[in-house]
């Protein structure tokens, strides 16, 4: 994103939050060699150790970021580590304008095996958000999908939610991941759309997932 932004939609101000301490060289050589190499001083990177779950809600009171400033957020998590609480501080921070845009990694292949060896129930229950996660969990996968959707759209007032799935090369093509973009800017899903078959082409299933999208979009949740 440092590096391949188009000059009509500048991000200035970058946070970018690791609990990993043995990571944080690494961004910060990252924030480094942006800042050398980039003649536009306007861009300020912020590289934040810690539990986002602490940190967003933390930075977002300072309230850093303007009502009409572009914004985008990825919530880039391996499995339960992002709150649903935390996904609501930043869907609900502004008070006008377009909300906070977010991209968010849903796990689906390896959840059920993640799921049943997690012990840690309230670690479940933050990152879904209500006590029903156990029957979330137990969904088939394409319901899962919709279902987190649907709460991004109802729950908190995304007008386009899009899953954007990451398929394994080998192995038969298995949905490892969703990438679910939300946004209600009405030219961002087409952006997203392009972005995303750019990265991904050729994929040969695009298709028939498109479809099955449509179908999943138009069944209501079980909860």
């Amino acid at each position: 994103m440092l590096e391949g932004q188009p000059r009509t939609f500048y991000l200035r101000h970058y946070y970018l939050i690791e609990l990993d301490q043995s990571k944080i060289a690494l961004l910060d050589a990252l924030r480094d060699k942006h800042q050398q190499s980039s003649s536009d001083r306007r861009v300020q990177i912020q590289v934040l150790q810690g539990d986002c779950n602490i940190i967003i809600p933390e930075l977002l009171a300072r309230r850093p970021i303007s009502d009409h400033e572009a914004t985008f957020c990825l919530l880039d998590q391996r499995t339960f580590e992002c709150h649903w609480s935390t996904v609501e501080t930043l869907a609900r921070y502004k008070k006008s304008g377009h909300k906070i845009e977010l991209f968010y990694f849903l796990p689906n292949s390896w959840l059920p095996r993640a799921v049943s060896r997690t012990k840690n129930v309230e670690r479940l229950r933050r990152w879904w958000g209500r006590d029903d996660f156990d029957a979330f969990l137990h969904l088939s996968q394409a319901k899962r999908c919709s279902t987190f959707c649907e709460r991004l759209k109802t729950e908190l007032g995304y007008t386009h939610v899009l899953p954007f799935p990451i398929l394994e090369r080998a192995h038969g093509r298995r949905i490892m991941y969703y990438m679910i973009h939300a946004t209600d800017h009405p030219a961002a899903p087409t952006l997203m759309t392009y972005a995303y078959n750019t990265a991904v082409h050729p994929l040969p299933s695009e298709e028939q997932f498109l479809l099955a999208l449509e179908r999943i979009n138009d069944a209501k949740p079980d909860l």
